[in-house]
């Protein structure tokens, strides 16, 4: 999960806690980043007082990067492989988001998916061994977690980690990171581009090398943020077909993407009036001021099939007509951690009545 913000104690620390009692947490594992803010007193003190209120034990707290020095091996210490953790309902990683409202939503990964979740990363964005990949912000979740944990040993390249920390002191330092190091693949989110972009001047680094910047987001994305990040990094260099968006979900991490495409965001004004009667009708923006603009998504990944689908037919949306997204693919979570309400069941195993029954 994401670190504690100490700017936010009275929503963070309970929402922290109660992942602790819910899942039974044994250990907390930090970073020095962290372990400096947890040890911080009005943050000790509110989190200390907050689990007393809700008799909840802390458990002990780690610091990675300091860990003590150990003669002996996993097998010498009795560390072996379980069968049953590689089984398809054992979860291997549990992310954790929260809605704007707070409310916390737990997504269960096992080891298929994960691996699933490295290939359609590698084989879209067309990864090899000969460049690095960089970690940066958000990289307990999503793109930023594959990118910062996972993505470097899969294809085999070095990965190099840029401190939130130290991008919310400096941001020209994931800029210059990328340069330094030529990647080729990286992730952003809109948060953070307009962050960098009001804190320090476009100049001072080359991004010719960065042939992707897919920036992810879970809604529409904003039809002004391409334009702005193409004109504030004009002086880079960079190209403006690498800059790309990606939509995401928390179930996957990319459903669609732009990632080389190599043509500018595609633009479509829809009127309002019917979209409200569930129908898609284009019009031109010239005649009706009240049109509301869009930008596509990009593609489908590799290994993923989208349809667009009725919700309560359960059948095929047919041209025009406004539906829900309904994805098929290895790199999707199969389930919400804990959850048992059988409208999540429902969610993971839809069937679409009028298309191809196999799926």
């Amino acid at each position: 999960m994401a670190p504690i913000d100490q700017n936010r104690l009275p929503e963070d620390a309970p929402a922290f806690l109660h992942v602790v009692s819910d899942f039974k947490v044994k250990a907390i594992l930090v970073n020095t980043d962290v372990d400096h803010v947890m040890k911080q007193k009005l943050v000790s003190q509110h989190i200390k007082q907050s689990a007393q209120v809700l008799r909840i034990g802390v458990p002990a707290i780690y610091n990675t990067t300091k860990p003590p020095k150990q003669s002996h091996g996993c097998r010498d210490l009795g560390f072996t492989m379980n069968k049953t953790w590689l089984q398809e309902n054992h979860p291997a990683v549990i992310w954790t988001h929260w809605t704007a409202d707070q409310r916390r939503i737990s997504v269960q990964l096992n080891h298929d998916t994960l691996m699933a979740m490295c290939k359609v990363q590698k084989e879209t964005c067309q990864m090899t061994s000969a460049r690095p990949v960089l970690g940066s912000v958000r990289s307990t979740v999503g793109l930023g977690f594959l990118h910062t944990c996972l993505l470097g040993v899969y294809v085999g390249a070095p990965t190099y980690l840029v401190s939130p920390v130290d991008f919310a002191q400096n941001p020209a330092s994931l800029f210059v990171a990328l340069a330094r190091y030529k990647i080729k693949d990286t992730y952003a989110t809109g948060q953070m581009l307009e962050y960098a972009m009001s804190a320090m001047p476009g100049k001072g680094f080359q991004l010719q090398e960065l042939k992707n910047l897919m920036i992810a987001t879970d809604g529409r994305p904003k039809v002004d943020m391409y334009q702005k990040v193409r004109l504030h990094f004009a002086a880079t260099a960079l190209d403006r077909t690498a800059i790309n968006t990606i939509y995401s979900h928390v179930l996957n991490p990319m459903v669609a993407s732009r990632s080389y495409m190599c043509i500018e965001p595609i633009e479509l004004w829809l009127d309002l009036r019917a979209l409200r009667r569930g129908m898609v009708y284009p019009v031109d923006p010239d005649l009706d001021p009240t049109a509301l603009r869009l930008q596509d998504s990009g593609m489908v990944p590799v290994n993923t099939q989208l349809a667009i689908v009725n919700p309560e037919t359960c059948t095929l949306c047919r041209v025009g007509e406004y539906g829900e997204i309904w994805i098929q693919s290895d790199a999707c979570a199969k389930a919400f951690y804990g959850s048992k309400q059988e409208f999540d069941l429902e969610r993971f195993n839809g069937r679409v009545f009028d298309g191809d029954t196999s799926v």
